[in-house]
This record gives structure tokens, sequence and C-alpha cells, in this order.
């Protein structure tokens, strides 16, 4: 059984080719900008938290990312003429950090509704085992359900004999 990151990882290699500029909107301990960088993608990464965008240097070692230590919110205020193959989100608390510290609903659905207008694929991944997480899935899926299907698709992959566990979305131009 795939679990939901290694799904994730399998949609962004058909997306994302080498010298494609990508965002990870939430740069946690950098897993997800490091997957990224090894495709040959130029990152720019994001994170309110300076642990998260210290834990993501480290990690990327000799890979050349962009960190910017700001809410995902403002990413429009670094990348407003470039064109974005990929956004990545994985939302919730930066493993092994303060749980306290979370993505939030107002932020994140900026996020996303910036992500749809500067790029052309996007990935969130929920995680409602929290309660700021369940919040965040439920508003998340009712904008995406108000999406125009003639000009975008949206899979969704989640486990039904599971409750509250992570929740992958990928959204694709049509």
């Amino acid at each position: 059984m795939l679990t939901h990151i290694q799904i994730a990882h399998l949609l962004w290699q058909q997306v994302v080719k080498p010298g494609d500029t990508v965002i990870d909107a939430t740069a946690g301990n950098g897993h997800d900008s490091l997957f990224l960088a090894s495709l040959g993608a130029k990152v720019i990464a994001f994170d309110i938290q300076p642990q998260a965008i210290e834990n993501t240097r480290t990690r990327l070692g000799s890979f050349d990312i962009t960190l910017h230590n700001i809410c995902h919110s403002r990413m429009k205020e670094v990348v407003s003429n470039e064109a974005i193959k990929l956004v990545v989100f994985n939302l919730g608390y930066l493993p092994g950090g303060d749980k306290s510290i979370t993505t939030l609903l107002e932020t994140t659905l900026l996020a996303i509704k910036t992500s749809l207008e500067i790029a052309t694929n996007i990935s969130i991944t929920c995680y409602p085992g929290h309660d700021e997480g369940l919040i965040e899935e439920k508003a998340i899926l009712d904008l995406l359900s108000t999406l125009d299907p003639k000009k975008w698709s949206i899979s969704s992959h989640t486990f039904l004999n599971r409750q509250r566990h992570p929740h992958l979305l990928f959204i694709t131009p049509r």
C-alpha cells in the first residue's frame, strides 16, 4: 500500500521537469523541498517558523533553493512574475516542533487562492488528525468544490477506513 506521501511524489514526478519553478508553501523539515530539488526543479520554500527554515536549509545540503521565513499567504509578493509549475502544501504543524503552531485556515485559504492564480498544479496534504487540521480540511474541500470543472480537475486520495488520516488533494488544469 502506498502512503499519501508516496502517491504525492508519483504525481509530482509526472508534472515537474528539470528547470521548472516550484513552491514548497510549508517547508517544515525540508523533505518536500529535497524531493522537488532532486527532480531538478528550482525550489522556492516558505515557512513562518525560523526553525523550519533552518531544518530545511540543513536537509538540502548542496541543493540551491530559495527560503523565505514568511507566511505562505504572501507567496505572490515573492514570485509575482514567475511561471510556477507546482505548489505543494503539507499542512499542519512542524514535525518534532511545537504542535500548538499550525497552519491556519485563513492564511491557508488565501495561499490556495493565490496558488490557483499563479500555478499550473497544486498538491495539498491535509492533516485532520488535529482540531485545526480538521477545520482546515473541511474549508479546503468546500473551496475546491466550487472550482469550475471546465478549468480544473481535482483528485482526492484518502483512506476511507482510517478516520482523520492524512488526505491528499491534487489540482491540475483541464
